[in-house]
């Protein structure tokens, strides 16, 4: 389904959808007894964030769920124990700041490879002010209306 017609179906059925999950929650806390239970302190939860859960809805590029990031780590769980010792307490946010960069590469349809060597080489000349420029979205966009203007 292209962006557009995701947008609109989003508008159309998703939002409403969940405006009226919200309603349903808030009606609930209303009227439960259970306010300081788990399901109480969850609802208080899923109620307090609800402009950052309606969020997704609004961008046609987001997805509500995280599956694609999940199947991404998937590797670097199952390879846990060989990532206990890497040699430096900081490495496992360096891993995760280095993995995620990765996947954003693929997700915007970048060679990651490419796209580090080209980031790598440009960095320290570049303006601070246009350091946007280097998320790999936007890197993905960039090369593109260059190979246009060419």
């Amino acid at each position: 389904m292209s962006t557009d017609k995701s947008q609109k179906a989003r508008e159309s059925y998703s939002i409403k959808e969940a405006e009226k999950l919200f309603a349903a929650a808030l009606l609930w806390r209303e009227q439960s007894p259970m306010r300081k239970t788990a399901m109480g302190r969850a609802v208080d939860y899923f109620l307090k964030r609800k402009k950052e859960l309606l969020e997704c809805f609004r961008h046609p590029g987001s997805r509500i769920d995280n599956n694609l990031v999940e199947n991404a780590i998937r590797p670097l769980k199952l390879g846990l124990k060989n990532y206990l010792f890497v040699g430096h307490p900081d490495a496992g946010s360096t891993f995760a700041c280095l993995y995620t960069l990765i996947e954003n590469c693929r997700l915007a349809g970048a060679n990651p490879e490419e796209y580090l060597a080209d980031v790598i080489e440009r960095m320290l000349d570049y303006p601070s002010s246009k350091l946007e420029d280097f998320i790999p979205q936007n890197w993905v966009e960039l090369k593109r209306s260059k190979n246009a203007d060419q």
